[in-house]
């Protein structure tokens, strides 16, 4: 995105700041993963068959594929949250693979972790 803003004439500079998937697990106020379970943020369509086998994934950029990408969550059993455009004015939090809308927006990101085991 930065070259094609640069092409059109325009100056960029990245600022840091909070990145969208911690932002999102603030937001639901979990955490991305416990002691030493790894993190996968993928795009949610890249690979998404070969990659569902990692424990906790952040997945990015469902937009137009949210149909299969819910089917696949779905197949999964893991437990799914999402937030659509976090810290916007129209953020919505979804609990749940149901909840997800087929339309949903380009910001929306998708947390999928493993059912806790039962004690």
């Amino acid at each position: 995105m930065q070259k094609r803003v640069e092409a059109d004439g325009y100056e960029t500079r990245l600022v840091s700041g909070i990145t969208s998937f911690c932002a999102t697990a603030a937001r639901l106020n979990i955490p991305l993963t416990e002691w030493n379970q790894p993190l996968h943020v993928q795009p949610a369509v890249h690979r998404l068959d070969s990659e569902l086998d990692q424990r906790e994934l952040c997945m990015m950029k469902s937009g137009r594929k949210m149909n299969q990408v819910k089917e696949i969550l779905e197949r999964s059993g893991r437990e799914v949250r999402m937030v659509e455009n976090c810290g916007m004015p129209d953020e919505h939090i979804y609990n749940g693979v149901e909840e997800i809308p087929d339309d949903a927006g380009y910001y929306s990101l998708i947390i999928a972790k493993e059912k806790a085991e039962e004690k």
